[in-house]
């Protein structure tokens, strides 16, 4: 409170639920000389008993009451919120994260080594960089990739860490692929495996939004996603960049690999799509809906 007295700005733009929180608060102290923009970034609760969800709903209604206007990165996460609060769709602006900039580019044109990701290669390297968390849902990929090896050879990259890494390694053992799968861990630059990779998937129970998806998007890899709350349906424009999927239903996804290997859509045609989702572009919405646009043009007058 101390740092919005002294600067006096005329927008605050919360960008995760404490802040949403703090930024209410702010609200209620400056009134009508400060404009508060809280933002939906995560998978919203679901109505029901729990008493964490009550709360959280609770918390949800009451930033809704006590702003001027909220920001969410996908369609999907906007639906639900004025679904959970009776928030007014005029109060409520889509805004998708700002995926794509020139440090992405950057990274995407580094070189990697991997004895998967020779040039001459003729088994095919599928990857897919998350947390090895439930809400990732690994387990469906591991489940496909056994079903796909029943059809043709394939191997499964996995970057990234998390608690169920011993559990997902048994479970790819008690599958058969143990040795088609190679658990990477953390990498500094995932974006240079995307660019080798042959298919990248997402097998997510839920998302915010999916920032890697767009990140495939930009290296031109096919990508291959669940349907799942929030993201994916709007990032691949409901199938037209690329297949998307049941939650949790391993068979359909082996089979939609299967298909997008067999037949992968234009390089071309995906980095396009990755465009959509520039810094740039998405920038200049946020100026727009925070109605900062016209003090811009003054300045650069």
């Amino acid at each position: 409170m101390l740092y919005l007295r002294r600067r006096r700005p005329q927008v605050l733009l919360a960008l995760d639920t404490r802040a949403n929180r703090i930024a209410v608060r702010a609200k209620r102290w400056f009134g009508e000389r400060l404009d508060v923009w809280p933002s939906l970034r995560n998978a919203l609760p679901k109505p029901d008993n729990d008493r964490h969800a009550t709360r959280q709903l609770r918390t949800l209604r009451s930033i809704a009451e006590g702003c001027d206007g909220i920001i969410a990165i996908s369609q999907g996460l906007a639906d639900e919120f004025r679904s959970l609060t009776g928030a007014d769709s005029a109060h409520v602006h889509v805004i998708h994260n700002p995926v794509v900039n020139d440090v992405l580019r950057a990274k995407l044109e580094a070189s990697v080594s991997h004895p998967w990701l020779t040039a001459n290669r003729q088994v095919p390297v599928v990857l897919t960089v998350a947390r090895l968390e439930p809400q990732k849902d690994l387990k469906t990929l591991l489940r496909a990739i056994a079903v796909l090896n029943e059809r043709c050879p394939c191997r499964l990259l996995v970057i990234g860490e998390g608690k169920e890494a011993a559990a997902l390694a048994s479970l790819a053992a008690d599958l058969g692929v143990a040795d088609q799968v190679d658990w990477l861990g953390f990498q500094i630059n995932p974006y240079a495996y995307m660019k080798q990779a042959d298919l990248f998937v997402l097998s997510s129970r839920s998302e915010g939004f999916g920032n890697v998806l767009v990140e495939a998007l930009a290296a031109g890899v096919p990508v291959v996603s669940t349907r799942c709350p929030h993201g994916p349906l709007e990032i691949l424009a409901d199938g037209r960049y690329g297949a998307l999927v049941p939650v949790g239903d391993w068979r359909a996804l082996a089979a939609a690999m299967a298909t997008t290997l067999a037949k992968p859509p234009s390089v071309e045609i995906l980095r396009q799509r990755a465009e959509v989702f520039t810094m740039e572009r998405c920038g200049a919405r946020y100026m727009q809906v925070l109605g900062l646009q016209e003090a811009a043009d003054g300045r650069e007058r």
